[in-house]
C-alpha cells in the first residue's frame, strides 16, 4: 500500500522511496506509481510538467519540492533549527535528523 500526499512532502517522499525499494521496483518505474498519490497542488505541478519529464521521477519530485520552497536551502534551515524537545526521545530524534539531513 502506498502513502497518499499529505501536508509533509518530506515525509511522504521517504516513504514512498522507501516502500518502492523494499518492494523491488525498479527506479525508471516509480514515475508511475506516483500520481496517484499526490494531492491537488501537487498534482496541478504534476501536470505542468512536459510529457518526457513527467516519466522520469526525479524531475517530478524536484519540480513539486521547488514548488512549495523546499529547496536545499529549506532543508539546511530546518536541519540547523531541529531541536530535541521534552516529549521525543534522543533516538527519535537522531531518526527525524537523518530523515532531513538525507
Amino acid at each position: 500500500m502506498l502513502p497518499k500526499m499529505e501536508n509533509d512532502l518530506l515525509a511522504f517522499f521517504v516513504s514512498f522511496e522507501k516502500i518502492m525499494i523494499l518492494n523491488g521496483v525498479q527506479e525508471c518505474l516509480w514515475a508511475k506509481y506516483l500520481p496517484a498519490q499526490l494531492n491537488q497542488r501537487a498534482l496541478k505541478v504534476y501536470t505542468r510538467l512536459s510529457l518526457d519529464d513527467s516519466q522520469v521521477y526525479e524531475k517530478i519530485k524536484d519540480a513539486i519540492l521547488a514548488d512549495s520552497n523546499l529547496g536545499a536551502a529549506a532543508y539546511l534551515k530546518m536541519f540547523r533549527s531541529m531541536r530535541r524537545t521534552g516529549s521525543c526521545n534522543y533516538a527519535t530524534h537522531l531518526s527525524n535528523v537523518r530523515e532531513v539531513f538525507a
